[in-house]
C-alpha cells in the first residue's frame, strides 16, 4: 500500500508523508485512534472498519467498484488525474522452475476447479478478491508487467529500503 500512496502522491502532486507500518492492522489502528488522517489499504484489513462505521472509505484503488462496497467511488471517479490509477495487492502461487509440468498442470486444473465453486464466489467478492487462474507463462509475463510498472514508480518516487 505504500507504493499505491506514493503513486497517488505522484499522479496528484499532493504533500503527504510516509509512515511505515508493518501492515494494516497497525494502520487502522492509528487511523483510529487519530494518529493519521488516512491510510491506503487493503480490503480485507479495511472492511471490518468500515462496515462498523468506524473509518470512511474515500475511494477504492481499482479500476471498477467493489462488489463489496458498491457506493464507494474508485480513484479515477474521484479526480480525473488518476484515471490511470489502478492499485491492489495480489498473489502469486509459484513453484521451482524445475517443476515438471504435470503436476503444475494438475494443479492449475485443481485451482480452476476451486474458482468457479458457487460457494467461493461470495466470499471472494466480500473480501474483494477475485481469483485468477493463469498459465505459468501468463504469470511470468503478468509478474514482468507488475516489476516494471512499480520498478517505474519506486525510481520516480526515490523510494530506497531501509533495513
Amino acid at each position: 500500500m505504500h507504493l499505491g500512496g506514493e503513486l497517488y502522491r505522484l499522479m496528484t502532486g499532493t504533500g503527504m508523508t510516509h509512515v511505515a507500518y508493518r501492515g494494516t492492522g497497525p494502520a487502522m489502528a492509528d487511523l483510529l485512534a487519530g494518529n493519521v488522517q488516512m491510510v491506503f489499504a487493503d480490503l480485507p484489513g479495511a472492511a471490518p472498519h468500515i462496515r462498523a462505521g468506524t473509518v470512511r472509505p474515500l475511494a477504492s484503488l481499482v479500476q471498477d467498484r467493489l462488489a463489496a462496497f458498491p457506493e464507494v467511488p474508485t480513484m479515477a471517479e474521484s479526480d480525473p488525474r488518476l484515471k490511470d490509477y489502478d492499485v491492489y495487492t495480489w498473489t502469486m502461487l509459484s513453484a521451482p522452475k524445475a517443476t515438471p509440468d504435470a503436476p503444475i498442470a494438475r494443479l492449475r486444473d485443481a485451482l480452476a476447479k476451486a474458482a468457479r465453486e458457487p460457494a467461493l464466489q461470495p466470499r471472494l467478492a466480500e473480501l474483494g478478491f477475485a481469483l485468477v487462474v493463469n498459465t505459468p507463462a501468463e504469470g511470468d509475463a503478468y509478474l514482468a508487467r507488475e516489476q516494471a510498472k512499480w520498478g517505474a514508480i519506486i525510481k520516480q518516487a526515490g523510494i530506497k529500503a531501509d533495513f
